[in-house]
């Protein structure tokens, strides 16, 4: 039954009677279970949940459009309870309003109820053009505090805030969340995305709490990362942690994005040592020691954004907290472009279309302003001043936009790109490479990456990523590859000319590597390798605290924290006492291969480089890419070459409403980043449980899974199989409890994500097979989803659909999905009822063709001997590392070369690919003369230089694709003439090797070698 309570009691507890309230109505373990479970019995919306603030606004709808003008008094007595449990997460200004609404509902006054609900529930939408009642977007600031009596003398500054915005007239812009313990104060940051900024206030705090822990039994499946940001801290800090020191690193390891700030008694603040401030994001290299305490570990201070005196008011410490809003919600750029278009401009430069000039003296193409508005022609320029800036010496807001974007992406610096990443990625690649630099590559890569290594003359040394070859997709490159070609290049003395490694990440189809791993495990063979991390489909996973972690910034700046750290050293000591060496060079190959290897801190130097579509994953317009950069030493080393590559690919008349677009899109992740990827991954889960629940669509189509896409061999089967075993996945969709569901997704999602697997799938990538249905992938994107239904998706395979949710995803738009795909089925359901048995048997050979026959994925071959490296190819059984299959392992080759000796047609000569086949076959050798990509799956099976393969052959033979790239179907397959490539002088091979000095010690002219001369 509702708890009663009469109405001036009620009334009476106004904003100054808070500091005697707990962070959420005090209520016994006991009846907190009872209410769970009859709440659990009463509310079917609750199984559709995946995070704490979808559930919250789920029974807040509910109960406004059915139970309240239903009159349903047990529902609404069920909702309440559990809307008890969560609303202290966001303030108590819902707390009190439920207490309002019980006591409405208690005098029947059921009307009433409606209204005031209404009014909570508009909160959750972000505006309402329509609604004369319209607020200013209110956020969150928590405030931790001790538990303070009731004669205690110390100011609550929760309460002091409160009182301030009240006083001060009009709506206040944020709520203010008071929790008295570290554990409640974690757990809010992890469920609470509104919170935008946190206040310390010196006490000694309680570490446990009572109601937290109550919370977490009973909504454990809601509370994703838990484990890691809440119950790790806890530990540390039970087993001796400054408490603060935990709290704050523990909070930004979380959300970097929060502002920080004490309120002590002390007036010498942490800060005065002028220590700094920051997050465990980077600083130079030549600067880290500043943010060392004497023990080798991180000062607490470093979080800190600004301390304040307890001694003062606080009105100083409302209007810093305003302010830091304020800033993350500037866009630079976008203002002033804004400003500028409001000036009355004359125009006696470029573009005859600026201020719409050109439009208006039209009496034909009115049509076009009609469709895009006058301010968009208002806004292009060819101007660099006046307000605006120049994308290639920037010195105002544009460079101010891209320092706020650094800022928010945990980069050193960022650089805005207006014609895609593919540009992106070849400014980075000329920027750290010289001619005949080797680069691992990984062979699946985007083909930016490929034509990048022609440009600057590198040479690529491929390596194959494990093949799915049921799919006709590839994964990822395991470690192990990596690792055995690095040894490799070791051995043959080589290793000082391997420069860069370059991986995707994620993949199209959702292959995440472990990116921290992987840097950790390279740089203990080669310190200062560098690594680019192609992210184009992953710009939203920096701002979700389990995503974070495998990126290439976030694992960037934990890294270095842990080099410099005193974690660093005793981690790698321990690496070599299992090793039973002394020194890496020590070990033998096979021990290297079969350790977890940790660099040296001494001589490891953090390197890394991400590239990143903001435009296909965030908000923003196509093209609009950024560079993030995280490197230490880039002012000594690439600086002047980035420069130059930069002015090389960036064009001189930049658009600058994609530059306004990367402005906002960077405002808009720094303030509701969190909040949003948590929606995207819901919507991704919901589509997958729907599909898999469905009988209809399960009969013809299926949602791959973690275990279709990763081998057992790269993941934990401890945690995957446990996960992921028949009677859960029944369970699930046999509709049982909604925990078992939570099992195979959310916990799933955070315990694979936690681990030290070297591959997860990301749920927001859903790749949907559809080799059961007999038809292919291309056929079901284009005649079935976009010409009958309108649903446009990218990528497919032979016999796969990719879709994926982004931060745009809506509810309607997954409903409309699951609709469409079971119109699919039916309709494919109803055609096979009414077909002959030659139909059927037909279809199923169509299905048999893409779900048994489907032709092997070949791996990359070699390059031509005057192409490849310019020493014999390590192979495995001649090399200290064994190797059954004799695998080659150095394998670079000369790109650039080839690639213009076939400009010239007489050099080359073309053969019907089945000719070519058997040409292989009886000993000839065939290279190729450019890339051949298939469209799909859209990888290079051949690359100019390349030696043609029976494998290759087949695979094109087989592949039944519209589209092969580099591949002419009339003429035939284009190789050089054999005599063209003995001809052929081998390049002069790789600069002599250079030992960088001590990074610290490094300057221009010891970075850099002088290239040899490449022979044309």
């Amino acid at each position: 039954m509702l708890p009663t309570m009469p109405m001036q009691s009620l009334l009476s507890r106004q904003w100054t009677d808070l500091k005697q309230r707990p962070f959420r109505r005090k209520l016994s373990r006991q009846e907190t279970s009872q209410q769970l479970v009859s709440s659990v019995e009463q509310l079917e919306s609750m199984k559709d949940c995946f995070f704490c603030h979808t559930l919250r606004y789920e029974l807040w709808e509910v109960l406004v459009n059915d139970y309240l003008p239903n009159h349903n008094l047990n529902k609404t007595d069920a909702t309440l309870s559990i809307l008890d449990r969560l609303e202290g997460f966001w303030g108590d200004e819902m707390t009190l309003s439920l207490e309002t609404l019980r006591m409405l509902v208690r005098d029947d006054k059921w009307t009433e109820a409606q209204k005031n609900a209404n009014k909570n529930l508009k909160q959750f939408t972000y505006r309402h053009l329509d609604d004369e009642e319209a607020r200013p977007t209110k956020y969150c600031v928590m405030v931790i505090v001790a538990p303070l009596d009731k004669g205690d003398i110390t100011r609550d500054v929760g309460q002091e805030l409160r009182s301030m915005m009240h006083s001060k007239g009009g709506p206040p812009p944020y709520n203010v969340v008071t929790c008295t313990s570290v554990e409640e104060a974690l757990l809010c940051v992890l469920i609470n995305s509104d919170i935008q900024a946190i206040v310390v206030q010196d006490l000694q705090h309680s570490i446990n709490c009572e109601n937290a822990n109550a919370f977490v039994e009973d909504f454990r499946h809601l509370v994703e990362g838990y484990d890691r940001f809440v119950a790790k801290p806890i530990k540390e800090i039970h087993n001796g942690a400054s408490i603060h020191g935990t709290l704050l690193k523990a909070i930004k390891m979380m959300r970097p994005e929060i502002h920080l700030y004490t309120v002590t008694h002390s007036q010498t603040p942490l800060l005065a040592s002028g220590k700094g401030q920051g997050t465990l994001a980077p600083a130079p290299f030549e600067e880290d020691e500043r943010y060392v305490d004497s023990s080798g570990d991180f000062d607490p201070s470093i979080f800190i954004n600004r301390e304040f005196c307890q001694l003062d008011g606080h009105l100083e410490l409302h209007d810093t907290i305003v302010q830091g809003v304020k800033e993350k919600q500037a866009c630079p750029f976008f203002d002033a472009l804004k400003r500028y278009a409001e000036k009355p401009i004359g125009v006696f430069h470029a573009l005859a279309i600026s201020r719409g000039n050109s439009i208006h003296k039209s009496r034909w193409i009115g049509h076009f302003m009609d469709f895009y508005g006058m301010n968009l022609f208002k806004a292009e320029s060819s101007s660099t001043c006046g307000g605006l800036d120049s994308l290639l010496e920037p010195h105002g807001a544009i460079k101010d936009a891209q320092e706020l974007a650094a800022k928010t992406f945990g980069a050193h610096k960022t650089f805005f790109v207006t014609n895609g990443t593919s540009t992106a990625n070849k400014i980075v690649l000329q920027a750290v490479l010289k001619p005949n630099d080797v680069v691992l590559v990984d062979r699946d890569c985007h083909k930016s990456h490929h034509y990048g290594m022609v440009l600057t003359g590198a040479r690529p040394c491929y390596l194959d990523a494990y093949p799915l070859h049921d799919f006709s997709m590839y994964g990822g490159v395991p470690l192990e590859t990596i690792k055995r070609t690095l040894l490799a290049y070791k051995a043959q003395g080589r290793l000082m000319q391997v420069k860069l490694l370059v991986l995707t990440n994620c993949t199209f189809d959702g292959i995440v590597i472990n990116v921290q791993r992987v840097m950790e495990e390279c740089l203990a063979i080669k310190p200062d390798l560098i690594f680019l991390f192609d992210e184009a489909w992953y710009a939203y996973a920096y701002f979700h605290p389990i995503y974070r972690l495998r990126t290439g910034m976030g694992a960037a700046n934990i890294l270095r924290h842990n080099l410099r750290s005193s974690d660093g050293p005793r981690r790698h000591t321990l690496c070599l006492q299992q090793m039973g060496v002394d020194s890496i060079d020590e070990a033998s190959n096979d021990v290297l291969m079969n350790t977890r290897l940790f660099p040296d801190p001494a001589h490891a130097v953090v390197r890394v480089y991400a590239t990143q579509s903001t435009h296909k994953s965030l908000t923003a317009l196509r093209q609009g890419s950024m560079i993030h950069v995280n490197d230490d030493l880039f002012s000594q080393c690439v600086n002047a070459a980035f420069t130059e590559a930069y002015f090389t690919h960036t064009s001189t008349s930049p658009n600058y409403q994609i530059l306004a677009s990367l402005d906002v899109g960077r405002s808009q992740m720094a303030l509701e980043g969190n909040l949003l990827v948590k929606g995207q991954i819901e919507a991704a889960l919901t589509l997958r449980r729907h599909a898999a629940q469905n009988a209809l669509i399960a009969k013809y189509f299926r949602i791959l899974t973690v275990r279709d896409m990763i081998p057992s061999q790269h993941r934990l089967t401890s945690t995957v199989d446990h996960f992921y075993q028949e009677e859960v996945l029944k369970k699930a969709v046999q509709l049982k409890p909604s925990s078992d569901w939570k099992s195979a997704d959310v916990r799933v999602l955070e315990r694979l994500w936690l681990s030290d697997d070297e591959f997860v799938l990301d749920p927001t990538r859903i790749t949907l097979y559809t080799g059961n249905s007999g038809i292919d992938g291309d056929t079901f994107k284009v005649k079935w989803l976009m010409e009958k239904y309108g649903i446009q998706v990218n990528k497919t395979s032979r016999n796969s659909v990719l879709f994926q949710t982004n931060i745009g995803t809506t509810s309607s738009a997954i409903m409309y999905l699951l609709q469409c795909l079971e119109k699919a089925a039916l309709e494919i359901d109803g055609t096979l009822k009414f077909s002959s048995d030659r139909e059927r048997e037909l279809h199923q050979r169509r299905i048999d063709d893409m779900t048994i026959r489907a032709p092997p994925l070949p791996n990359f071959s070699e390059f031509h001997k005057s192409l490849g490296p310019p020493q014999p190819a390590a192979r495995g059984k001649n090399n200290t590392h064994e190797d059954e299959g004799g695998e080659v392992l150095v394998r670079d080759g000369d790109l650039r070369t080839p690639y213009f000796l076939a400009f010239d047609e007489s050099h080359c000569a073309y053969y019907d690919i089945k000719e070519a086949l058997e040409c292989i076959n009886n000993g000839q050798e065939l290279v190729a003369t450019s890339f051949i990509i298939p469209y799909p799956p859209g990888f290079p099976v051949a690359v100019p230089g390349q030696v043609l393969s029976a494998a290759i052959l087949e695979f094109l033979i087989r592949l039944d694709v519209k589209e092969v790239h580099g591949l002419n179907a009339e003429l035939g397959l284009r190789c050089f003439r054999p005599e063209v490539l003995a001809s052929v002088t081998p390049t002069a091979g790789p600069p002599a090797a250079v030992q960088l000095p001590a990074a610290n010690n490094m300057n221009e002219s010891t970075a850099h070698s002088t290239a040899p001369s490449v022979t044309p």
